[in-house]
């Protein structure tokens, strides 16, 4: 050890116990003094050790009450977040029974509107329905009704009870409670039995149902090749197309059952892997156990925090007749399980699309070869059918010569007989054009005369109507200049009228003036000149200064009073002067500043109110 390690290791050095504390004190006392060792009152030490003691056992009860509420809190936390849990599981499955019964609903009104066998079946299974309703409503107005009666009987009772308003017998009345509620609870541990049963029986009957239909709860393992003939061997379509080249069709066979191997080897090693999972159907467990094992452990997906804590505490909780080791062994191989089972999928996923994708390939490069095939055929053909052509060709081109010679002479014949039938057509057209000019050449002549009647007709009404309106509008003018003349007298006066009373007005206006200048004359003040007083301050701008200079005063006093330390004070109490000591020597955080601290007292004792017992224990 060097000297800065023995530095160091002195300085952080500590008494372990104040024991070794008080022994070196008294060996210091012993060898430095020759003073003696003074007798011990053993009475007074065993009535502090008592006070330990029942500090200690306070002590340690509160620590057992704060335990229990620490355990409490992680209890509630815990079921908080599996009420959570819960919540989002209740909600799914009510989306999940919404969404059943709008399809169920959708499928059984598209069943009944087909008018078939099904529908028929759908009928009597809506009627069954009803009738399963009604039996339920009868039988909760039988059985639960009753008990709802029952408690609102008994608050009655017990509330009257309570207050004394009672006037039977209350050991009485309790006896006959008991005895009532006693007979409820037999008769519901009945029909709750009863329920059971037919619930065990109606779900042995869908069990087996489920079976005769092929379908379980729980996925078979096993594979083999009789139930999966779609995934193995080769397909139809390779056998029933059309190939040109067998040796192409064998090569094709060959790829598909190199394919079947292969993945059959995959699932056999898989199957080998995870054959202890295969061993039983549940693991070792009951089918209701596994189930609602199964139920738990859907609730809780990955992505939750604390996942695994929550599912065992759940687990635990709803299945307290096993133990941790057996739900921890069951988890894994409900997992090992799981994932055989994914895997498998994926593999058979896998050799389905490989399958379909090997016989795609198939059917192109079958549809090529049989291309390529036809083409040949198709080519060979052409050639054949093209000579053939050409010899038939020079036949019809002669046919067609002497066709169209024969053509053009009818057409010759058939064009001179329109020409004659179109031209007599145009003479008897020119007739009749002629006709109907000269008939609407007379219809003309018919209508401008008609029509110069009826203007003349017009003009004379004109003339008449104009001279009427002529001598009414000369009457109305006359009578037009006397009402403009009335109107003008009578305007003539108002204007006059007007004069007259502004004339008034202002008359009484100069009067009024007169009298008010007299009045002034009566009460006008006459005062000296006094430049001096003019140019003092007035009362008024004298309290406007006094009063901004008080305010100025109470601006520059506290705010509010002081009713704390200053710092005289705090620094003149002795414990903080030795405080700041024990700090400046880097004692402030040793036992002894302790124990000098809790010695002192301070400048002035505290109230009894105000008394600490915080380093008292």
């Amino acid at each position: 050890m060097s000297g800065r390690d023995l530095k160091k290791f002195v300085l952080d050095h500590r008494a372990n116990s104040t024991a070794d504390r008080l022994v070196n004190r008294f060996l210091s006392r012993q060898t430095t003094s020759a003073g003696t060792y003074k007798e011990v009152d053993y009475e007074l030490l065993k009535t502090e050790a008592q006070n330990m003691r029942k500090k200690a056992a306070s002590t340690l009860g509160r620590l057992k009450r704060l335990a229990c509420v620490s355990t409490q809190g992680r209890e509630e936390q815990l079921m908080k977040r599996h009420r959570m849990v819960w919540y989002k599981e209740n909600q799914r499955l009510i989306e999940l029974k919404r969404n059943i019964e709008k399809q169920l609903e959708y499928f059984m009104r598209a069943a009944v509107e087909t008018h078939s066998d099904l529908s028929e079946f759908m009928r009597n299974a809506r009627a069954f329905a009803k009738v399963l309703d009604s039996e339920r409503d009868e039988f909760q107005q039988n059985t639960v009704q009753p008990l709802f009666d029952l408690r609102l009987d008994l608050q009655t009772r017990m509330k009257e009870i309570r207050d004394g308003k009672s006037g039977h017998d209350v050991n009485n009345t309790g006896k006959q409670i008991q005895q009532v509620l006693t007979s409820v609870t037999e008769q519901q541990g009945s029909v709750l039995s009863l329920l059971l049963a037919e619930q065990v029986a109606l779900e042995t009957e869908l069990h087996d149902a489920m079976k005769m239909c092929q379908i379980d709860d729980t996925e078979d393992m096993s594979w083999n090749v009789e139930d999966n003939e779609d995934l193995f061997g080769v397909p139809d379509q390779v056998l029933k197309w059309s190939c040109p080249d067998e040796s192409l069709r064998s090569d094709v066979i060959k790829e598909f059952h190199r394919l079947d191997g292969k993945y059959l080897v995959h699932l056999e090693d898989l199957k080998q892997k995870y054959h202890h999972c295969l061993s039983s159907a549940y693991g070792g467990w009951s089918h209701a156990d596994h189930l609602h094992f199964c139920y738990i452990i859907e609730q809780y997906p990955a992505d939750i925090p604390q996942r695994r804590k929550l599912l065992l505490d759940r687990l635990h909780r709803e299945m307290p007749h096993l133990a941790r080791q057996q739900l921890v062994e069951h988890e894994d191989w409900y997992l090992s399980r799981q994932y055989y089972t994914q895997r498998r999928h994926a593999l058979r996923s896998a050799w389905s699309r490989d399958r379909h994708d090997l016989l795609t390939k198939v059917s192109h490069v079958f549809e090529e070869a049989c291309w390529r095939q036809q083409e040949a055929d198709e080519t060979a053909k052409a050639r054949h059918m093209q000579k053939q052509i050409c010899r038939d060709l020079s036949d019809k081109v002669s046919e067609l010569r002497q066709q169209k010679l024969e053509l053009l002479e009818i057409k010759a014949a058939i064009e001179s007989r329109q020409n004659e039938a179109e031209l007599k057509k145009k003479q008897l057209e020119e007739e009749k054009q002629l006709q109907k000019r000269q008939a609407q050449r007379q219809k003309l002549d018919e209508y401008y005369s008609q029509g110069e009647k009826m203007r003349k007709e017009a003009e004379t009404r004109d003339r008449e109507r104009l001279l009427q309106l002529c001598a009414e509008m000369s009457k109305q003018a006359i009578r037009d200049k006397e009402r403009v003349e009335y109107r003008q007298y009578e305007y003539s006066k108002k204007v006059q009228a007007k004069e007259e009373a502004s004339k008034e007005a202002l008359l009484q206006s100069e009067a009024k003036e007169q009298e008010l200048e007299r009045l002034r004359e009566k009460v006008r003040v006459t005062a000296e000149s006094n430049p001096v007083r003019m140019m003092q301050s007035t009362e008024a701008s004298t309290a406007k200064l006094s009063l901004a200079t008080r305010k100025e005063l109470d601006l520059q006093q506290s705010l509010f009073p002081v009713n704390g330390y200053t710092d005289e004070q705090v620094t003149s109490d002795m414990r903080f002067r030795v405080t700041a000591a024990l700090r400046d020597a880097n004692m402030l955080q040793s036992d002894y500043a302790k124990y000098i601290l809790a010695q002192i007292k301070p400048f002035q004792p505290p109230r009894r109110d105000q008394e600490s017992t915080l380093f008292k224990n």
